[in-house]
């Protein structure tokens, strides 16, 4: 029954769509340019269209960063019935029915769900159709919660801070990217104490270079368009990273099978349920910019955004226990080793790198600098010149 519309078509809207299926009847945006066109095969309309229709329905919100914003101007508006969907878009359950059978729910003889939302009667559903026979409540995320008294708690949105802490064994339905952090936790100090290469995209980057690393064997990180340098050389990254729209955009529509040259691709997962995902592909969870800024200490659980893929990389070669990170081809600017050719314009209300400028990318260097200054590890500049002057500067044929 489409008894809910839904609110953002943005990147967690494809997984919040795909998870509660055709419960929507429409789709709002305060995005102009988005008005009009196709999400999900539903017409994508202003906020003032959706007031002329609201007839009293749920309104989910999939905009997770903008989520304070749009529950502020729906409440504004007299629209109090809003819920916030967790991050959905990767590592989330593909079903309730996948929710109710890795926590056997079934066996349970008394569940209760915190919060009165879509996900906790779409649960609620999905449990009697599976022949639940226990006791099953809905409480109000307002009301106290008795932990003796409740059964088997789950939470299907957040809860004021400090409340969970009083509460033992809960299932917590808003976490999410749970199978790309068992993945990407599985390589934790695989190459411990190790050397490794962050290859850039620098207009200063060489063949020649790329071959002299092929022949040494070197576990190298590749990034974004590094595959345009693969018909000119045998080297191969070990490992690629890509942490935006654009470049994984791309990347599908010009060359798919890139990355299936490399061991692991590791993907940020903010906007990925548009196109097939290759099974070396291990998804992170990437912090958007607005958040605080800082270097992880573990990249399982989250990656912080620095504008610049080559930070992104730096983080989780350091959770992979290299003690040694050389920098290769980042000039720090915004030209290339490739020809770009015909750009797209810049979305200012959405994720694009080219958003961003040198002295932020700068700003993120010196946090990864002091990280690695504090905590053992080098990183050195062997960038064939290029304007970045954070870290050491050695001379890449001198590795050798």
């Amino acid at each position: 029954m489409r008894n809910c519309y839904l609110f953002g078509a943005g990147v967690n809207a494809y997984g919040v769509m795909k998870f509660f299926g055709n419960i929507f009847k429409g789709v709002i945006d305060n995005n102009p340019g988005k008005l009009g066109t196709s999400f999900g095969g539903l017409t994508i309309i202003s906020f003032q269209d959706f007031l002329s229709r609201w007839e009293g329905e749920t309104v989910v919100v999939a905009a997770y960063s903008k989520s304070e914003s749009i529950v502020k101007q729906l409440n504004e508006n007299g629209i109090k019935d809003v819920y916030v969907a967790p991050l959905m878009q990767n590592g989330y359950w593909e079903n309730y029915e996948e929710i109710i059978d890795e926590f056997r729910l079934c066996s349970e003889k008394h569940i209760s769900l915190i919060g009165n939302n879509p996900l906790s009667r779409g649960l609620t559903e999905a449990l009697y159709d599976k022949g639940y026979k226990g006791l099953l409540s809905i409480i109000e995320n307002k009301v106290p919660v008795e932990p003796g008294n409740s059964g088997k708690i789950i939470l299907t949105e957040r809860i004021p801070s400090g409340t969970a802490s009083c509460l033992r064994g809960y299932i917590d339905l808003t976490a999410q990217r749970l199978r790309q952090q068992t993945e990407l936790a599985k390589l934790k100090d695989i190459h411990k104490g190790k050397r490794c290469f962050i290859i850039g995209n620098g207009p200063s980057l060489k063949t020649v270079d790329l071959e002299k690393l092929y022949q040494s064997g070197d576990i190298c990180f590749g990034s974004n368009l590094i595959y345009k340098s693969f018909a000119d050389t045998s080297w191969r990254p070990y490992y690629y990273v890509l942490a935006d729209y654009i470049g994984w955009k791309t990347v599908n529509e010009e060359a798919p099978s890139a990355l299936l040259q490399s061991k692991h691709a590791f993907i940020a997962d903010f906007y990925y349920n548009e196109y097939a995902i290759p099974g070396n592909v291990i998804q992170f969870n990437m912090l958007p910019f607005k958040d605080k800024r800082g270097f992880s200490e573990d990249a399982a659980e989250y990656v912080y955004s620095g504008g610049t893929v080559t930070y992104s990389a730096m983080q989780i070669a350091v959770y992979l226990g290299f003690k040694e990170i050389y920098l290769l081809g980042v000039d720090c600017g915004n030209n290339h080793f490739y020809k770009d050719g015909k750009e797209e314009a810049c979305d200012k209300d959405a994720w694009d790198p080219r958003n961003f400028n040198v002295s932020y990318w700068l700003a993120a260097y010196r946090i990864a600098k002091d990280y690695a200054d504090s905590h053992g590890i080098k990183i050195y500049n062997a960038t064939r010149g290029g304007a970045l002057e954070v870290f050491e500067r050695v001379d890449f044929d001198s590795l050798f």
